[in-house]
């Protein structure tokens, strides 16, 4: 049994002598509490008594001793000062037959549960991602797990430029340290599929999983079980890495009018996705690999709104409707004026040499490849031996199959070889 504290009990901790003002807070490893300490109001948890420990433990007594081996370790990490978002433990209960631990008391806080479902704008959603991706690199790279990633462990503060990830319950956190293994793994909902299945233990690996559900949530504004029959379909479903949606590893989903289609993420975040989601641990991207990504596709304005349907999609080399209507064009990168004046909307790769630009012998048949590169933006890589002359900004430089990498280039620039000029325009 749990054994709750009630109102105007008093636990002695390492940073003094904490007070329980508030009725107890049910979860999956013990009850939590609003409490006071030295005057400031703080969180407290204590961890349950079991009547039959997880396997591994013979009995409650051994159990709680390895929970405060645990908090130990936890609080002298001090994750809370890594920032104030990591609402991690500063102190801990003195009695080791009663494990628990303090922590800072936030008001206000949403957890993902319930912010999920509400309208939020599609830059919130892009916002939570990266506030949580970047918050489980800080936690990564030095070897720790927060080990619970779940829609109440993950909350949210503020809205707009103000909006922030905040990190709460680390009592299931892990160093690696197997001796100091977490106890708990995860909700139904987060659980990896490994876990699930009872193999491994929660760490940075189920921690990058339920990152993925989050960011399937958060960017197609889906339930990642969206389709499945049953929990036994749907645990089958991510065992097999199949994705509501997917056109590559994914089941159809009808057109029931919520959220985006998988489809509206550009092809290198749907395979980070797809990474993250894996039912083989090995094949995730680190947190800092997928946020590298998502950086690259809003620094490159990728992220843009369909002017009829109004829904959010990621622009990419070869987009040409919107994903979400099927009814708008999407705009190409630029367009490129050959002599004459022909027009050509740069949507994928474009070869010129002497049989599109006719008139001149010392073309190559294939002299310069055009390459959509973001929008405004393209790349230009030179093939033909004798080059050509690229004029940008008032500059003239002169462009070589030795160029490796291409070079970029924006309306209002062109190039030149000869009599022979191409003019890049905005779309």
């Amino acid at each position: 049994m749990l054994g709750y504290l009630d109102v105007g009990d008093k636990v002695k901790t390492t940073a003094g002598t904490v007070t329980i003002v508030g009725q107890p807070l049910d979860g999956g490893e013990g009850a939590g509490y609003k409490a006071t300490l030295d005057g400031n109001t703080v969180f407290y948890k204590q961890f349950r008594n079991f009547d039959y420990p997880p396997a591994g433990f013979a009995n409650n007594d051994d159990l709680m001793k390895h929970i405060h081996k645990r908090v130990e370790w936890l609080v002298d990490a001090r994750l809370d000062r890594l920032g104030p978002f990591f609402n991690a433990p500063f102190a801990m209960s003195t009695d080791s037959k009663r494990p628990g631990y303090v922590c800072s008391w936030i008001d206000g806080l949403v957890p993902w549960s319930d912010w999920r479902g509400k309208d939020h704008r599609y830059g919130e959603r892009v916002c939570f991602v990266g506030n949580l991706g970047s918050m489980l690199h800080t936690l990564h790279s030095r070897g720790i797990s927060h080990g619970d990633i779940n829609a109440k462990n993950v909350c949210i503060m503020g809205s707009n430029e103000a909006l922030q990830v905040i990190l709460i319950d680390f009592g299931n956190s892990f160093n690696g340290d197997p001796s100091l293994r977490p106890v708990m793994s995860n909700d139904c909902e987060h659980i990896s599929p490994w876990l699930d299945a009872g193999k491994g233990m929660a760490d940075t690996h189920s921690d990058l999983y339920a990152f993925g559900v989050m960011t399937y949530e958060a960017l197609l504004g889906r339930n990642i079980d969206a389709g499945g029959l049953d929990e036994n379909d749907m645990n089958a479903r991510r065992a097999r890495g199949t994705l509501p949606g997917d056109p590559l590893c994914g089941t159809r989903l009808d057109a029931d009018g919520r959220g985006l289609p998988f489809t509206s993420l550009s092809p290198s975040l749907q395979t980070a996705l797809r990474g993250l989601l894996s039912p083989d641990p090995g094949l995730q991207p680190t947190a800092q690999t997928f946020m590298t990504t998502l950086a690259d596709e809003l620094q490159n304005n990728h992220l843009m709104i369909c002017p009829k349907c109004k829904s959010p999609f990621w622009w990419h080399t070869g987009l040409t409707v919107s994903p979400c209507c099927k009814a708008t064009r999407v705009p190409p990168a630029l367009q490129v004026q050959l002599p004459g004046g022909r027009v050509i909307p740069l949507h994928n790769n474009l070869s010129l040499g002497r049989n599109e630009l006719p008139g001149n012998p010392y073309l190559s048949t294939r002299h310069l490849v055009v390459q959509p590169a973001h929008p405004g933006v393209a790349r230009v890589y030179v093939t033909g031996r004798n080059g050509m002359t690229l004029i940008t900004g008032g500059k003239r430089f002169h462009v070589t199959p030795e160029a490796t990498g291409g070079v970029l280039v924006k309306p209002n620039d062109h190039l030149e070889f000869q009599d022979i000029r191409i003019d890049f325009l905005a779309a």
